[in-house]
């Protein structure tokens, strides 16, 4: 018997949020064939993200990586340079499953997004015929229009001021996946450019937060320099968060990988802390995993530190949930 459409089309890093994981995603700039998909996959990262917005990336190379990783299991994110429908609705035709969308300021411009990445009824994404998520076969498009529905995610990126004020009516959207937040953008909207410890950035973080607890959704977090004062934690409703770091380099001062780690008792963080750390070709990224009874709140880093592959060049990613993603209740 053949597979259904949502058995040939499944995104695991939305599996992985629904129970409760935390996922890792590399971002890619700079690398311009499809070998980056599985040294993703071997160095242990869920998905990767190609981010057009800020490369010379054409779009036939972006659906190569996209497939690429498609067909060895990682969930391939295209962050579109802007939200116009036919940039995303061209990226997801193209091997995405998911949309970052960048600059998002309004609700109205959340469903906007939606509405170019999801097929009727939620959506107005026009039909592209045979798709490489479902392997190019003919599916009857009642099928293949519910599958793609399922797996396709939207992340809204918040980089002004304005995001913040409207978070709560923002994160509300439905089909809205993700809050992905742009630490550096933000302040330099407010006119705090590399203030990273101010008390408006602690705030922002504060208001998204309870927006995306509120209506449960998840949370990613960008951005963050690496600065002593920015490693301690916030917190906000007696909840801690610790707010991610970018670092060019990393000392080699654990040895063990943070999906090992994981995989030992991710149950076990509930109350605790857990360190870990993932190895990238002599350079290791570091995650801490800050959990407590109740909801969890997680999330590491953000690396701009290049691989010594000489295939492989791009940056790195934690990318952690609130509300529903990171929920032991």
């Amino acid at each position: 018997m053949s597979a259904s459409p949502r058995e040939i089309v499944r995104n695991n890093v939305k599996e992985k949020l629904a129970r409760g994981e935390v996922v890792a995603s590399m971002t890619v700039r700079l690398s311009r064939s499809i070998e980056i998909a599985s040294i993703a996959k071997t160095a242990g990262f869920d998905s990767i993200y190609v981010d057009v917005e800020h490369s010379s990336l054409s779009l036939e190379t972006t659906s190569q990586i996209c497939i690429a990783a498609l067909a060895i299991g990682i969930a391939p994110f295209v962050r579109v340079p802007n939200t116009r429908p036919e940039h995303v609705s061209r990226a997801l035709d193209a091997g995405a499953l998911g949309v970052i969308a960048p600059h998002i300021r309004s609700a109205a411009a959340a469903r906007e997004v939606v509405a170019s990445a999801k097929f009727p009824p939620l959506g107005g994404r026009s039909a592209a015929g045979v798709l490489p998520h479902l392997e190019y076969r003919s599916v009857p498009a009642a099928e293949a229009n519910a599958a793609m529905n399922e797996a396709t995610m939207v992340v809204v990126q918040f980089e002004t001021a304005d995001a913040i004020e409207k978070a709560d009516e923002i994160v509300a959207v439905e089909g809205v996946d993700m809050v992905l937040m742009g630490t550096n953008d933000l302040l330099a909207d407010m006119g705090l450019p590399g203030q990273y410890e101010h008390e408006r950035v602690r705030d922002a973080y504060a208001r998204t937060l309870a927006a995306c607890r509120r209506h449960g959704k998840h949370l990613g977090v960008g951005g963050l320099a690496t600065r002593p004062k920015a490693r301690r934690r916030v917190r906000e409703n007696g909840r801690a968060l610790r707010l991610d770091r970018h670092r060019p380099r990393f000392p080699a001062r654990r040895g063990h990988r943070a999906r090992e780690a994981g995989a030992r008792d991710r149950a076990a963080m509930s109350g605790e802390e857990m360190n870990g750390a993932m190895k990238m070709d002599g350079y290791e990224i570091d995650v801490l995993i800050q959990g407590f009874p109740g909801r969890m709140v997680c999330h590491g880093a953000w690396a701009g530190a290049p691989w010594r592959s000489s295939a492989a060049t791009g940056t790195s990613r934690w990318w952690t949930s609130a509300a529903s993603a990171c929920e032991r209740a």
